[in-house]
């Protein structure tokens, strides 16, 4: 589909709930339930969040804990059987002497999987367990820690679908590849299992690029198909192999999507989504921003069904905003991404929000949810509130956000940060020839190592300032939304969650009205026939026709739809739609300019002015810049009908 783009941010106050144009409430967010009560003298970090595909009343959750006692973290997971009203933890990890990355899923039948990376004395692996009960209890493998040949950043995904490869599992994540030409080229790895997680296949692998990286690897999803699609970074690599700062001009990696089929048989080519400015190198912001893009798809049987959604943290425009892109044919293409973190503009970017960790879900009507971890309410830039919006139009057109936490996770002078300790002992040469013996090889070693200090260091975990690299937000059987969160309103920073239930089905155009429409944008011209700004009364005016530029005639009604509205200067709203939104989602009845109500080939239709508002403008005259962009907005020309030429013309004589 296509959307035209005119060079001419929505102002969104701050509220508890989303209102459309009828005053009426469209999102609603439940009381914050505290998860992980049964560690509240711990910190806690790095969450995720799976939903039973039957049972609306079950979810899973899991996470790290950090203990600066015993000087080490592990990974829990915690269970709710009453819709996120409350939760026990029902496994940990603690047997491990480190163990990270938590994963975990729900699967049909009352299955239930986790996977946490750890780390026993010299052994490095991936731990694996499984849950015939819906989480209530856990089988560990036999060999706990299975070689995943350096697999870092995984996730878990079970196919919950009716195709012929329904309860498939899949583990994706970063894997090592191999050294070329003095470069690391590792790879994004795919590992099937066809026997119920008893065993796992592969892996298969989608290298990086040459003098690239797979990093910021995301979770996965399964198509009605039994498709797996699986997203990732590809990031530059300098020849010291650290990844480059990216820059207002130039992304320092791709974001990509690569699909498996048939169960796991194979592995494509990757697709790019979108360039990626990742935070990773940035010197002004540190890791801050730091999380993995996440992907979601819908599952339902309405208009979007197998629509992927994409979104991440994004650099290109001076902060860390939230993007997001979509693909309607499986990940083959994808649309041009958007930022949709609402925050209103004119924009001073140096003191600018950086909004990071997005995650998106779908739910059983088609209707998108994003939340992510937001910074525009926090005085010193790094503590956060956690926000949603939500899209009934399959990512066309976004409501306001709303608050999701009832507390700031702040970072005050007292408050708590954890901290771990790691000392390192001195090392003989390791280039020391071998004596007769291993004994004597072992004092010569020594003997290297003698009179060389014990280097021990004290840090502070970064994870405090962006909570991990992940984010939990899940839609349950029933249809609401689940969020699961980290702040520190208890003075340690605690698991949160909350229900959050969108009023609305997914709709094709945004309204059951549109719903037949079809999309004209690549075959109607859309002309520009004057344009002006009055500043007395901060209003933009252009005017507007529409051309037929194809061989078909289009029959009215005819539309055009907005899509996106912003400014570099203020911010805008439409004045004068028809449908009397005064936000994204507003419409313009163009059949008046119609004559007979059709538009003919090569046939130019009457005018229309387009009036928009802008508020809060800010002074233009400041003697540094003389261009601004007034309003910028993408808009969608929309027809009930559209006739072959020849076919139409007789059916219109015959009328």
């Amino acid at each position: 589909m296509r959307a035209y783009k005119l060079l001419l941010t929505l102002i969104v106050p701050v509220l508890s709930l989303a209102i459309d144009a009828t005053g009426q409430s469209k999102i609603t967010v439940g009381p914050n339930v505290h998860v992980s009560q049964p560690h509240s003298n711990y910190m806690l970090g790095e969450v995720l969040l799976s939903a039973d595909p039957v049972d609306s009343n079950r979810l899973l959750g899991c996470a790290i804990v950090y203990s600066e006692s015993d000087n080490r973290q592990w990974t829990v997971v915690y269970l709710s059987t009453d819709g996120g009203r409350s939760w026990q933890p029902t496994l940990d990890t603690k047997r491990f002497l480190f163990s990270g990355d938590p994963a975990c899923a729900m699967g049909q039948n009352s299955s239930a999987y986790f996977t946490a990376i750890g780390v026993e004395e010299k052994r490095y692996g991936l731990g694996i367990y499984s849950s015939t009960d819906g989480g209530k209890t856990w089988l560990q493998r036999e060999d706990m820690l299975m070689d995943f040949q350096g697999i870092d950043r995984e996730s878990i995904t079970v196919d919950t679908t009716q195709s012929k490869f329904k309860n498939r599992i899949y583990i994706t994540g970063e894997s090592d590849s191999r050294y070329l030409e003095g470069t690391l080229r590792n790879a994004f790895a795919v590992w099937p299992s066809r026997d119920g997680g008893a065993s796992f296949a592969g892996p298969l692998k989608r290298e990086a690029t040459i003098n690239h990286c797979v990093i910021e690897t995301g979770n996965s999803v399964v198509l009605s198909d039994g498709t797996l699609v699986s997203v990732f970074g590809d990031a530059k690599i300098l020849k010291d192999c650290t990844i480059p700062s990216s820059t207002p001009r130039e992304s320092n990696a791709v974001l990509e999507a690569v699909t498996t089929i048939a169960g796991g048989d194979s592995i494509s080519e990757a697709v790019k989504i979108d360039d990626f400015f990742m935070a990773w190198g940035s010197e002004d912001r540190g890791t801050s921003t730091l999380g993995m893009p996440t992907i979601a798809v819908d599952s339902g049987d309405g208009p979007f069904r197998d629509r992927l959604y994409v979104t991440w943290a994004d650099e290109r425009n001076g902060r860390s905003e939230i993007r997001l892109s979509y693909s309607a044919d499986k990940g083959v293409t994808w649309s041009k991404s958007s930022v949709i973190d609402d925050v209103s503009g004119p924009l001073d970017y140096k003191k600018a929000p950086e909004n990071f960790l997005p995650t998106v879900a779908v739910n059983r009507v088609g209707v998108v949810l994003v939340t992510w971890y937001d910074r525009r309410d926090s005085p010193d830039g790094l503590g956060w509130y956690v926000r949603t919006r939500a899209s009934l139009d399959g990512g066309e057109t976004w409501l306001p956000s709303v608050r999701v936490s009832e507390k700031a996770n702040t970072f005050s002078a007292d408050q708590k940060l954890f901290s771990f300790a790691n000392a390192e002992r001195p090392k003989g040469n390791t280039n020391t020839p071998q004596g007769p013996s291993e004994e004597s090889s072992s004092r010569t070693a020594r003997s290297e190592a003698s009179g060389r200090p014990t280097h021990v260091s004290i840090v502070v975990d970064g994870r405090a300032f962006y909570a991990g690299d992940y984010a939990g937000l899940a839609a349950d059987a029933g249809g609401t939304f689940h969020a699961l969160w980290i702040d520190d309103r208890t003075g340690l920073p605690q698991v949160w969650t909350a229900p959050i239930v969108v009023a609305g089905i997914a709709q094709r155009n945004g309204a059951p009205e549109l719903a037949e429409f079809q999309d004209v944008s690549g075959d109607v011209e859309l002309k520009i026939l004057s344009s002006n700004y009055d500043r007395a009364t901060k209003t933009v005016t252009i005017r507007v026709c529409l051309k037929n530029a194809s061989k078909d005639l289009i029959q009215g009604p005819v539309n055009l739809r907005l899509l996106n509205i912003n400014s570099s200067i203020g911010t805008p709203s439409p004045v004068n739609p028809d449908n009397h939104l005064t936000q994204p989602g507003a419409v313009w009845d163009l059949s008046s300019l119609l004559k007979d109500n059709l538009l003919k080939p090569n046939e130019t239709s009457a005018a229309k002015d387009l009036v928009f508002r802008l508020d809060n403008p800010v002074e233009l005259l400041d003697g540094k810049t003389t261009r601004y962009r007034l309003v910028d907005l993408d808009v969608r020309v929309l027809a009930k009908n559209v006739h072959p030429e020849i076919e139409s013309k007789a059916a219109h004589d015959v009328q």
